[in-house]
């Protein structure tokens, strides 16, 4: 969260998703400002690497934990961030990050919630939107490792949590956890292996209905769903409209299904709407965070901002850059 009227703890997370924003804006408009800055973000996330090789949750001590997920968008940052400078310094601790979390991905290809405490945290479904990380880095290393544990991690979050209505499952323990937000991550993981396995692309598609279905008249995706699999009427997701707008220009592309791009220009013609809404008139280019009329009042959310961001970010022939 941004604000010009209080300073946070530095969150190491949000720092993964800035450093892969700015790599990616440098890489598609060659501003060298954007270049600075993923540098800047990249090498303070290599800072908070341990020796095993997991990130820190919180640079100053508080919290200790590695959280997977956490883990791996630092990691994504790191690789986009060797993309657009090639430094091997953040491919070499992108990978050995990589290294710590194929040693605690389970037979089955699930994940613990934290990588430094494996026997007594659960899996999630947001954890596959590590999938992106681990096939960026196939790619890059040609390690088949790293394809076989993003296929793995993908097929645990279909067969485990993935409802046949398209959905995710209600986590009981955590109801939290039951936002759309979370399962547009899951989402966004598995259209990472879309391209080349029919199946995975079969899981998108019903993932994608879900969200049509979901979705509200003025474009916006809502918080949370219920059991039933129907949304909970409170405050709308910001983060999870943009993700929705991303998933569903992935869908038009792949389908050439108009339903797709007219939702996804209504899910961004809402957040362009919400940008740089404040009572105090901040015009600070971030969006809300949507949940609590105080926060909007001085928050810039980084999540919303970089999913925002990314539905510009084309290759020339309408694919979206993940």
């Amino acid at each position: 969260m941004t604000t010009p009227f209080f300073r946070y703890s530095p969150y190491p997370e949000i720092t993964g998703y800035g450093a892969s924003l700015f790599a990616k804006l440098y890489s598609y408009c060659g501003r060298g400002v954007f270049l600075e800055r993923a540098v800047l973000a990249a090498d303070s996330i290599v800072a908070v690497q341990t020796r095993p090789g997991g990130f820190l949750a919180d640079p100053s001590g508080a919290d200790r934990n590695i959280y997977t997920f956490d883990h791996l968008m630092m990691v994504n940052g790191l690789l986009d961030t060797y993309g657009a400078t090639g430094k091997e310094v953040y491919l070499k601790s992108a990978l050995r990050g990589l290294e710590l979390l194929l040693e605690r991905q389970g037979e089955d290809g699930s994940l613990p919630l934290r990588l430094n405490d494996p026997g007594r945290a659960k899996s999630h479904f947001c954890l596959v939107k590590g999938t992106i990380p681990l096939v960026k880095a196939h790619g890059l290393s040609g390690d088949q490792r790293y394809a076989r544990a993003a296929e793995k991690l993908a097929r645990h979050a279909i067969v485990r949590f993935q409802k046949d209505d398209g959905g995710f499952r209600i986590e009981k323990e955590s109801p939290e956890c039951n936002r759309f937000h979370y399962m547009c991550y899951a989402v966004e993981g598995i259209i990472s292996l879309a391209e080349g396995d029919q199946s995975f692309m079969d899981s998108v598609e019903c993932a994608g209905e879900f969200l049509l279905r979901s979705q509200r008249v003025d474009g916006a995706i809502w918080y949370s769903f219920t059991r039933g699999g129907k949304p909970i009427p409170s405050d709308a997701d910001l983060s999870a409209t943009a993700q929705a707008a991303r998933i569903f220009l992935y869908l038009h592309r792949r389908t050439h299904d108009q339903r797709y791009a007219e939702r996804a220009d209504r899910a961004t013609s809402y957040l362009r709407g919400r940008q740089h809404r404040s009572p105090f008139i901040l015009v600070n280019g971030g969006m809300p965070f949507g949940y609590h009329p105080a926060l909007d009042s001085f928050g810039a959310c980084s999540w919303a901002t970089q999913f925002f961001t990314d539905l510009t970010l084309y290759d020339g022939r309408g694919r979206i850059l993940f």
